[in-house]
């Protein structure tokens, strides 16, 4: 693997722009849907060691702290994806209604039989007004 010049500086600017892009609660979505990715190149985070890869997570978490506090109403949903294997897909997603969460992990096929996606990541939802997150892993 190749050295990674200035990691300290691009894990701080992630941190940044982060922290600018959850400022404000976030306003326009597509199919009922807001989502965040990392603001970092694929190269940079899949050269990352497990330590700075927990320091990402940990930045994720942060943001969804910060908008479960601004969040206006109960319709809203907060989602922190987390790939530890492949950091780079992890993801905020900010649900505007239930319904879209709901059909988010629940995809209907073409028979109307549900089936569940069996992806290998883990996701916290964000919920209440108490700025708490609950763990959920995904099987």
């Amino acid at each position: 693997m190749k050295k990674v010049r200035g990691k300290k500086r691009k894990l701080c600017m992630i941190e940044q722009r982060l922290i600018e892009a959850t400022r404000v609660f976030p306003q326009t979505y597509y199919n009922e849907l807001h989502v965040m990715k990392l603001p970092a190149s694929q190269a940079f985070i899949e050269a990352l060691r497990p330590k700075e890869s927990a320091s990402i997570a940990r930045f994720l978490l942060n943001s969804a702290t910060a908008l479960l506090q601004q969040k206006p109403h109960d319709t809203y949903k907060i989602v922190v994806l987390l790939f530890p294997q492949q950091m780079w897909y992890s993801q905020i997603i900010v649900f505007e209604y239930g319904q879209a969460y709901d059909e988010f992990f629940t995809r209907q096929t073409q028979q109307g039989a549900g089936v569940r996606r069996k992806p290998h990541f883990q996701f916290l939802i964000a919920t209440g007004s108490g700025g708490s997150l609950s763990k959920k892993m995904s099987k």
